[in-house]
């Protein structure tokens, strides 16, 4: 005698197990897709973040070292001017300076400026780099250069770019 089995019941569950699977399997590719834009979204929150925080750090350290790399003769330390930290450049040559001026809209000067890189946030990296490096050793030799129009200003090469005094 030969038993006959039912398998219909068997096989419709496993029917729709498969669909709920499926159906599981798109529902966590949507989450994924929706974590992935997420974190993309903030990684780029973050980057502006960063550029701005490096900014704030590096007018911080200006406005510190300013007083430091005022010239001899002068008979006590002057406020730091307005300054800014700018960077600037195109393709992949870029470079980020801090430049300062002592009236709106007057004649901009170089005070500390980094080396250069390949996108705007390595600049502002090298020019933060550079701001700690006098912060970290801000009396080194020093010596006298003059630009095109015979004005004197001093000049120091430093780890990450190079900086420069007022220009009197």
């Amino acid at each position: 005698m030969a038993h006959i089995i039912d398998f219909s019941g068997l096989f419709a569950k496993f029917e729709a197990t498969t669909a709920a699977v499926d159906a599981l399997t798109k529902a966590v590719q949507a989450k994924d897709a929706q974590v992935d834009a997420l974190t993309k979204a903030l990684q780029a929150k973050s980057a502006k973040g960063g550029l701005s925080d490096m900014r704030e750090q590096i007018l911080a350290n200006a406005e510190i070292l300013w007083p430091m790399v005022q010239t001899e003769s002068s008979e006590k330390p002057t406020l730091p001017p307005r300054s800014n930290a700018i960077p600037s450049g195109h393709d992949d040559e870029f470079k980020a300076q801090v430049v300062y001026s002592f009236k709106q809209g007057g004649t901009e000067f170089v005070f500390i400026k980094g080396d250069f890189a390949h996108t705007a946030e390595e600049a502002m990296s090298y020019l933060l780099e550079a701001s700690m490096s006098m912060m970290e050793n801000w009396l080194p030799s020093i010596y006298i250069e003059r630009d095109g129009r015979g004005r004197a200003f001093k000049s120091n090469a430093t780890v990450g770019g190079d900086w420069f005094g007022a220009v009197r």
